[in-house]
This record gives structure tokens, sequence and C-alpha cells, in this order.
């Protein structure tokens, strides 16, 4: 399809925005033949005042009028009343052939509720009327500026109360109707389908094409917006497409929700249909996203929320991209009755563009699709979900350098299961994104003896140290103690000793042992024969091992409950070990492609869920590990597209428990751990700033504020959580203070280069360095009393919860920056009053440790260098000046 534009009517840009190159592979190369030659040599739209692109439309890039498409066999233009304000508006009514009466379709055109008409989707309605055999109304609602928010929806609104009012007259079937909408008009779609539910009106379909859901990101205050935007990866991957990106839409809403308004905007559902506080009992909704839109994840996520309510035809977010060369059948739209079965557009001059985010859609895209002739099923194989993968089965995820080509494979001619079958593998798609990804299932049936034999040997092994009555209550004690934290398994009914892999239970027994001690029955029972945490690791450790050939989810649970596991030898903990397990545990993650975000897989919803929860599991203890071992990060944000959790990522009944609270914010520490790693304690980075004490507080300020912000909320959530019996905060709030012991580390490092006696009427540059210390040791003096009151004040609901491995060595840092602060004190007043406070620091950690056992290795460190003799370990800064004798040392640090 191309279209034809007068380069007369061009106003030429000052810089071509050409396509990308990045882009170039994953976009249709006709497309960007016509983006390059007509939109992205005009002039932007958003570069002028609204009343220039009215005035001459033809010369700025954006991509209405289109073509006025085929003719149809009745066109009538009606004049209709609105009320809010009272006017009138313009509808424009396609009527087919026949006698009717027909099914309708109300049709509310794009263009960022400031642009756009009657013409610009003519194509589009001509079409679908010829094609479908139904009535198309056309609706020419009132643009902003001059009608701001929300005149827009309500002439819609209007509008389609009209047109079931007057059905009579237009020939048109009053309970056979459909609305639906491009952008703007996909978010009207949206609105009104919640209205019509209101007032009771039982609409056939809502057909949303990239509409906006979420107008929080662009209109509200910080830092609200921000946090929005994040949750969004589209509206930053793509805000600088030229096609329309960040500033378009920016200059869409300055008009239509202009700043006096804003405020209410943000809060109003209307606005963001993501906000509603029911989608229950809506219309079928169909919604489809491009690719490179801004908006595209705002749109996911309303298609998510969709599914979650119980939608009656649940959003089918179809990606569509410039490869795709049909929509799926049940992404078809109406037949006669107005339902949603596939159509046909088969007249090829048919074509149309449908939006200025880059769709499109040719009218191959509504061609019916015939089944597959692969029609062998995974299953007629027993090849299942990778979800379900049994003992004769593997998953392996397609990479994209790999020998297999995940874009040739999306063109395999995949069965209704998404499956393409061999003799002994099935190649399963995923999702056919804009990166489609691809599982290749194949059978292990050579080494089926051999592994039945090995599971059935270490389920014998386990019920020795764990009979299955004990396991079934540990079992229940972690979901109670553990599984807030890593919410990583199902429910608890689908853990059964009987049937579940044996080193998942080893795992899972190994960290509940702990608090067998608040079960009835174990409290007496395994009172003097509690099981061997030694032999259940290794246990675990060598079932796990010959696991790794045909990883499942189950092994990855495996290895992620015993990187948590507290060290069965608390004064001797594994590091070699445990980092071994964070790379395998890395490894098994992304063969199972956990690096992704599943939410619009074509896989079960349940499964969705656990991939996720995975995935935040596995970063977490990644990052957790690394800083507490002194390792760098395996996972990078660039093979990273995992969406943060949010609230609605958890159900209604864990909704109503302090779990998903804690969970989130756990992660967003984690996050600010990973960006305090990458950017102060990289290899490059202490190269660059270990001298630069500049550099060093410019990164690290931002870091502070963040986790600043972060703080104020965790005292909220742990606040909430006061009743409970067993408090989860313990781990949240010690893991703030790490964070933020491991910043003043990175802020102190320049300054132990620092000449030590510097002339304080010498350069101001050097009094400037003078001062920044000063206020830095301060900061960190503060910074370890905070610390040390925490320790100090920990809570019996704190100290009998969960604590995962990281914390173990997490005080350590506490102790750590106090001897710091001791030994680079420049004068025996300062270096007295750091010995007391390394004091205080280790009576915290001495008396606490007689109720937590974890602290006891941290009390172990800084014991032993006392024990040893504090000037034998370390050398000072006053040792190291000259104007201070060993002998005053000796008196000062002794």
């Amino acid at each position: 399809m191309a279209v034809k534009v007068q380069s007369s009517a061009v106003e030429a840009a000052d810089d071509c925005h050409q396509t990308p190159q990045q882009w170039l592979g994953r976009l249709d190369p006709e497309w960007v033949q016509v983006w390059n030659a007509h939109g992205g040599r005009h002039r932007q739209a958003e570069e002028v005042p609204i009343e220039e692109v009215r005035r001459k439309p033809l010369s700025y890039s954006f991509t209405y009028p289109t073509w006025s498409g085929p003719s149809v066999f009745k066109e009538d233009d009606i004049e209709i009343p609105v009320t809010q304000p009272a006017g009138h508006i313009k509808i424009r009514v396609y009527t087919p052939e026949g006698e009717g009466p027909f099914p309708v379709h109300l049709n509310f055109h794009g263009g960022g509720w400031v642009l756009g008409g009657l013409q610009s989707e003519a194509a589009w309605c001509r079409s679908v009327c010829n094609n479908t055999g139904i009535v198309v109304v056309d609706v020419d609602y009132r643009l902003a500026p001059e009608f701001v928010f929300p005149t827009a929806i309500y002439d819609s609104w209007d509008s389609l109360q009209w047109v079931i009012s007057h059905a009579a007259d237009l020939n048109v079937d009053g309970s056979s109707v459909s609305i639906g909408g491009l952008s703007a008009g996909g978010h009207m779609s949206a609105v009104l389908s919640h209205m019509a539910r209101d007032a009771g009106m039982d609409l056939r379909l809502a057909l949303l094409v990239v509409p906006s859901t979420d107008f929080r990101w662009l209109i509200a205050e910080e830092p609200v917006r921000s946090d929005v935007a994040r949750s969004y990866p589209s509206t930053a991957l793509y805000k600088d497409a030229p096609w329309g990106g960040l500033k378009r839409e920016q200059w869409f809403l300055n008009y239509w929700i202009p700043a006096d308004i804003r405020k209410a905007a943000c809060k109003d559902w209307v606005a963001s249909p993501v906000l509603a506080t029911s989608l229950d009992r809506l219309p079928p909704t169909h919604i489809i996203t491009a690719e490179f839109d801004i908006c595209r994840d705002e749109a996911h996520r309303y298609g998510e929320l969709l599914a979650k309510s119980g939608n009656r035809e649940p959003a089918d977010l179809d990606v569509t991209n410039q490869h795709n060369d049909r929509l799926n059948p049940s992404n078809a739209f109406f037949d006669r009755q107005g339902y949603i079965l596939p159509g046909e557009l088969p007249d090829p001059s048919a074509g149309f563009w449908l939006d200025q985010a880059m769709i499109d859609m040719d009218v191959q895209a509504f061609n019916h699709i015939n089944t597959s002739p692969n029609d062998a099923s995974v299953h007629h194989l027993g090849l299942p979900s990778p979800s379900a993968l049994g003992s004769e089965t593997t998953s392996v995820l397609c990479g994209l350098t790999g020998d297999m080509d995940p874009y040739l494979m999306q063109r395999y001619k995949f069965g209704p299961d998404n499956n393409f079958v061999f003799k002994r593998l099935a190649v399963r798609s995923m999702t056919q994104h804009i990166h489609p990804v691809q599982m290749l299932v194949s059978n292990i049936v050579d080494m089926g003896d051999e592994i039945s034999q090995n599971s059935h040997s270490f389920r014998q092994q386990l019920e020795k140290l764990v009979s299955p009555d004990v396991g079934v209550r540990l079992i229940s004690l972690f979901f109670q103690f553990v599984y807030p934290h890593i919410p990583i398994l199902p429910p608890a009914h689908s853990v059964e000793p009987e049937r579940s892999n044996p080193s998942l239970l080893a795992a899972l027994y190994l960290v509940t042992l702990p608090f067998a001690g608040f079960d009835d029955y174990l409290s007496v029972q395994i009172a003097y024969d509690l099981p061997d945490a030694e032999k259940l690791w290794d246990l675990a450790s060598d079932a796990v091992h010959q696991e790794l050939h045909k990883a499942d989810f189950s092994t990855l649970q495996t290895l992620i409950l015993l990187l948590v596991a507290s060290p069965h030898k608390p004064l001797m903990p594994d590091y070699a070990t445990k980092w071994s397990l964070v790379g395998t545990m890395v490894t098994v993650s992304q063969t199972l492609g956990l690096h992704f975000d599943p939410t619009h897989w074509n896989i079960l919803s349940t499964e969705i869920e656990l991939r996720k929860r995975l995935s935040w599991a596995v970063r977490m203890v990644e990052v957790w590990h690394a800083a507490v071992l002194g390792r760098s990060c395996l996972i990078h944000d660039d093979d990273w597209l995992v969406p943060e959790p949010c609230p609605g990522d958890f159900s209604h009944e864990e909704s109503q428990t302090p779990f998903p609270a804690h969970f989130i914010h756990m992660y967003k520490l984690t996050i600010i751990l990973y960006t305090t790693l990458t950017k102060l304690f990289s290899l490059k980075a202490v190269q660059v700033l270990a001298r630069d004490y500049e550099g060093t507080l410019r990164k690290a300020q931002t870091l502070v504020e963040e986790l600043n912000r972060w703080y104020s909320a965790a005292i909220d959530i742990q606040c909430d959580s006061q009743d409970e019996d067993i408090n989860l905060s313990g781990p949240l709030l010690l893991g703030g203070h790490v964070v933020k012991v491991l910043l003043f580390r990175a802020i102190l490092r320049p300054f132990n280069v620092l000449r030590s006696n510097v002339d304080t009427s010498s350069s101001t540059h050097e009094c400037r360095e003078l001062e920044a210390r000063r206020l830095s040791r301060a900061g960190a003096k503060a910074c370890v009393a905070s610390f040390v009151a925490f320790t100090s004040s920990l809570e019996s609901s704190w100290i009998h919860g969960f604590w995962p491995f990281w914390c173990t060595l997490g005080w350590s840092t506490l102790c750590n920056l106090t001897l710091l602060l001791h030994v680079t004190s420049e004068s025996p007043e300062e270096a007295q009053e750091c010995r007391i406070l390394l004091d205080r620091t280790r009576r915290a950690v001495r008396l606490q440790s007689k109720s937590l056992e974890i602290l006891r290795f941290s009390l172990l460190r800084i014991d032993a260098i006392f024990w040893k003799g504090l000037d034998n370990v370390l050398t000072t800064r006053l040792q190291e000046s000259s104007g201070v004798t060993d002998m005053q040392a000796g008196n000062v640090y002794s």
C-alpha cells in the first residue's frame, strides 16, 4: 500500500525525521520507504501552534486526511444535538446495500482530541461498511482547544444514545451496537464502555486501537508522573519516535487537558480508564497496540485489568507490527448480527492508514485465517506446557543469536495450540512481539529410566529425614513465614510431599525448619529429633544439579530457596558455593525465558503470574547476593524486560494482607541497590571515582534522595504491620540501612586518598574538599547511629520472622563502616568519638545476637579484630601522621 502526497504540500522540516536505524530491521520496508519520503520530511505538527496545523493540514507530519476509500451504497451527514455544553455536532452514516435493519458500529476518530474529522478514517468506515454489511456511524465530536476535556467524551456519549434512540430511522438494530476508535477514539471507546454498562446498554464490542488509557504519566505532578511512567516502559523506549513521541503527546494534552484542570483530571477515571473502580460486566473488548507506540504499555495494562475482571471476551492484546501479515481469527470484527466473527476485506484496493502511531493496517490484516496445515498438536506427543514440564520433557528458550533464528521461526505455521511439532521436538510460540519468543520443548526419553530412578532415590532419602506427615506441616509453615518474602510457589495445596519434586521439598523444608516451634504438633514431634539441616542442604543441592539438563520451574524454585536459606553453620557461611548457585540460578532463569515480560504471552494466566514472581525473586536474590558477597551483578537492565511488581499483580485475598506492599517495596529497594552497585561500585566506576569526590557526591546524591523517599514509605508500611504477630518489616528495614551504608562507603572512598594535613589557608578547592569530607563523615556517623538504633530496638515480631541469607552478611557492613570511621579519624578527639560509636555498635550486635542467631557472624567478624589487637591489624590515619606519636595513637585506639 502506498499514499501519494504532492511534494508541494509539504512544509519541509529543518531536519528530516527519518526512521531510526536500530528499528529498521523490525519495520515493514515498504512502510519505512513511505514514511521517509512522506512523514519524515514533514515539519512535525507539535512544532507549531494548533492554528497553523489547521490552516495547512497537509503541510505537517500527520497521517490525516487519508485516502477516501471505496464508495458505499448510501452516505448521509446528519446534525445531532449534544448536551455538555449544549450544541450540535455532525455524524456521517454509511449504509450498505440490503434490507436491514443492520448492526451498527460507531467510530470515534483519532487525532489527539485536537485534530481530525469525518475525512480522517473515511476509508476505514467505508471499507468496513462494504465488506461486513453493517452500518458505520462516524462521529465528528468537538475538538480542543475550543472544547477541552471532557467535552469530546460527552459528545460521543450523546451520539451513541442518539443512534440507539433513532435506530428505526437509521434502519439499524438498536440491540446490535458496537463502538470503537483509534488513539483518542480508542480512549473514548473505553470510557463509553463503562458509561454504557452503567446505563444498562448491552454493547456487542468495544474496539480500542492504540488507545490512551492512563494520562498520569503525562499530566500528574512529580513524583507520581515518574512513578507511573516507569510502569510503562514504552514511554521511555519511544519518547523520541519521529512519528509521534513524547513531545506530540504533550502537545495534544496541552490543548485538551490544560494546566488549570489537570489536578482534577489526574484523579478522574474518565481521563484515565485504568483508574476505574470496576471493570466488571464491560462489553467484549478488543485491543490492538502498535510495537513502536509510546502509549503501547498503558493499553496493555488496561487489557490486563479487563482480563482480571472477567471480561466476557478478554482483551486480545495483539502487538501489531509490520512483519505480521494477518490478525488471529479472534481479531476479526462483525457479522450481520453484530457478533465478533471473522470478517473479510477481500478487495486489495481497500487499504488504508489507521493512525499516526505507525500502524499500517493493510486490508490483508482482516483476511480469514485457515487452520494451519501443521495440525498435529503438541499434546499428541505428550509435550506439556513449559509450566507443567515433567521428567520426560525439557523446555529451552530460543535466543536471538542461537542456531535457530526467532525471526525465521515466527514464520512457522503454528497450530491452534501455538505449537509446531517435529518428531521429538515442538517449537512453541510464546508471543509474536517486537521480539518473537519461542520455546523448544523436547522429549528426553533416552534418560527417562535414569531420571525416574534418581528421583525415587532422592525421595526415599528425603522421607528418611522428613516424614510426609511432618512435611505437610512444614509446607504450611513455609506459606506462613517464608512465602511473603519469596512468593515463588503456587498455593499450598499444589505442594505435596508424595508428589512434588524432591529437591524442591528438601529446600523448602530447609528454610522452614527454624519455624517448627510455631506448630503445636512439630514443637513436640521433632523437638528431640530435628531433621539435619546440612543433610537437607546436601540432598537438595545434589538433586538439583542432576536436574540442570532438564531445568523447569521447580529447579529454579529449589535454587532460589537454597540461596535464601540461612547458613546451617552460622559462623561459616559458604561464600563460594552461594555465588556459584547464584550463577546457576541466573542461567536457569534465562533458559526458561524469565528475563522477558510474559504478560501477553500465549499461556495460562496462572503461568504468567508464576513467571513474573519467579523473575522478581531471581532479580532480588541476585542483586542482594552480589552486594553482600562483593561481586558484580550478573543481570543488567539492558537484558531485563520484566516490569516491577505493582498492587494489581496480587490477588484480592493477598491484597488484604501486608505481604504485597512489603514485597513491592523490597523490590523497589533492590532496584536502588542495583543502581548503587552499577554506578558507584563497578570496576570502571571505581577507577573514575576513587579520587573524584565531587563526581562521587553528584552520583550518590540522587541515590540518597531516592533512598530517603523510599524509607519514608517503608516506615508507613512498617506501621501498618504493627499488629502482626510475625512482622515482615525486619529484612525490609535492614536492607534500607545496608544500602545507605554502601552509599557512604562510596562517598568516603575519595577522601581516604586526600592529604591528611591540609592548610586551611590554602586554595579554595582544598578548603572545599575539607568541608565536603567533614560533612560526608558526619553523614556516615549519623548513618551508623541510625543502624545501631535499629539493631538495638529489634522487636520480637521481627526476630522470629524469616531473614534471608544476605541478612547474615548485611549486619557486617555496619561494623565495617564504624571501624572505617574510627581508623580514618584525623584527630584524637574524632577518634575518641568514633571509638564510642564503635563500642556502641559492638554492644548492640552482641546483645541482640543472643536472640537473633544470624548476628553471631557479624559479631565474630568485629571481635576477631579486637582479639588480634586493633593496632596489630589496621594502620590508622593518626599513626600515618607525623604529628602523632605511636604512643599517643595507642592511647586513642586501645
